[in-house]
């Protein structure tokens, strides 16, 4: 049996690696945490590896049953078809797996179906600001895939609280307009012509570069005239944060002479900056009292 699931899923990363799938569109587009398009980029031109799937991924897959069970109860819809391959018809790059369909009955045929679903498990209590931007391209991407008006979205809160969305593409036709010329121009680009794109702040891009080039080349160079810019940007960037640091360091003993003993600070009686005395760990050394200067937020100043 381990065999056959480990099979399936090498099949399914193969299948995956070639075509632009409903968790890529959020990091190609600059809208994930966990992904970038130079993450992405990596992991289509084959240079990185599937990671293994988390506790919390196995987790959310282990729960999609009882995801569902509840689904059903809640609208009266069913579920079927769950962990379907879909291909867009006319651009078999563009492609998702869905997590199930939704049908008025369960002897439903794939023609009948509404739409989509997917079983989300979220550790906060909700969405004060409505379906996050990464979880809603997925639902527009994975509309556009099908070609299904609707995505539900069955979302388990803080492990007790189970809420339904729906999602129309009578809504959505701009936004996935710009997620196709997106993921199109991303496909051409960079996986069809090895370029790599442009590179942000995430950690995720970091660690992709470290485990693409983890080690050098000895005695190899590169020309780096194209981003000279960069690098002059960088030295100026380094050398004022080198300044700006030393001055924090004049302010805040400045500060710290001004206290004293003082477990705060005030400016017009209005407390403004905290020195107290904490515990640092021993660890390999014997346990230290640090303090430690910290800003008093708008809120404590209000309150005081």
């Amino acid at each position: 049996m381990t065999d056959t699931l480990d099979n399936v899923r090498s099949e399914w990363l193969d299948w995956r690696r070639g075509g632009i799938g409903g968790s890529d569109i959020p990091a190609i587009c600059g809208l994930s945490n966990f992904g970038s398009p130079v993450s992405v980029w990596a992991d289509k031109t084959g240079r990185t590896e599937p990671t293994e799937t988390t506790d919390r991924q196995r987790i959310g897959q282990v729960l999609e049953g009882a995801l569902a069970q509840l689904f059903h109860e809640r609208t009266g819809l069913h579920v079927l078809g769950e962990q379907t391959w879909c291909t867009h018809r006319a651009m078999p790059h563009f492609r998702c797996t869905v997590d199930g369909f939704v049908a008025e009955s369960a002897e439903s045929s794939i023609d009948d179906v509404l739409g989509t679903v997917q079983f989300k498990t979220d550790g906060r209590f909700g969405w004060p600001d409505g379906i996050p931007p990464s979880i809603r391209a997925q639902c527009v991407w994975e509309m556009g895939v099908t070609g299904l008006e609707h995505c539900w979205l069955a979302v388990l809160f803080a492990g007790f609280r189970f809420e339904v969305f729906e999602l129309s593409m009578a809504d959505c036709e701009a936004d996935l307009d710009w997620l196709q010329g997106r993921a199109a121009a991303f496909w051409t680009d960079h996986v069809l012509a090895d370029v790599a794109p442009a590179a942000d702040d995430l950690d995720v891009t970091s660690s992709t570069i470290r485990t693409i080039w983890p080690d050098h080349v000895e005695g190899e160079t590169a020309d780096l005239s194209a981003i000279a810019a960069e690098l002059d940007e960088r030295a100026r960037l380094k050398a004022s944060v080198a300044v700006a640091d030393k001055r924090i360091k004049v302010i805040d003993n400045t500060i710290r002479l001004a206290l004293g003993d003082a477990e705060t600070g005030t400016v017009d009686g209005v407390p403004v900056i905290t020195y107290r005395s904490s515990l640092r760990a021993g660890y390999v050394v014997e346990p230290t009292t640090v303090r430690t200067l910290r800003t008093v937020t708008h809120k404590e100043k209000k309150a005081s």
